[in-house]
């Protein structure tokens, strides 16, 4: 899906979030990655970690841990 003119900020992370899991869903957690000793679990939980830091500094609701186990 490319990206279109009217989506706000929210829509697109929201699809780009549901690409991401859809992707990650399918790998090998154990599984080596582009990043050099990193693997797909490792990659996600960068991520994960890196978006709610992101969302904190700009003091935004968010949970505590976000809960991936229902991913």
């Amino acid at each position: 899906m490319t990206e279109t003119l009217t989506e706000t900020t929210a829509d697109r992370f929201r699809r780009l979030a549901a690409e991401f899991v859809a992707t990650a869903a399918g790998a090998d957690a154990d599984a080596a990655t582009p990043c050099s000793g990193w693997s797909v679990t490792d990659v996600i939980e960068h991520v994960r970690s890196t978006q709610l830091d992101v969302l904190r500094q700009r003091s935004l609701d968010v949970p505590a841990e976000a809960d991936l186990a229902s991913v």
